[in-house]
């Protein structure tokens, strides 16, 4: 039996994330088509972010203010 670490498991997650923005892309283009704007942009505002989203936040431990 292994102990896995938050560093074995962040890749795990951002990669389940990005899959995640992958099909709220696919949905909001399918909402855009039917003729849901509000919906297609609000799906593709939530893809975009889960797309860009990084392991661990490790980039904002290390900055001071914004």
């Amino acid at each position: 039996m292994t102990s896995e670490t938050g560093s074995e498991e962040a890749p795990d997650v951002v990669r389940l994330l990005r899959r995640f923005g992958v099909r709220a892309f696919a949905l909001a283009f399918v909402a855009g088509i039917t003729g849901m704007t509000t919906v297609a942009l609000v799906l593709g505002l939530v893809g975009f972010g889960l797309v860009l989203v990084r392991a661990g936040g490790q980039g904002a431990r290390g900055r001071r203010g914004w």
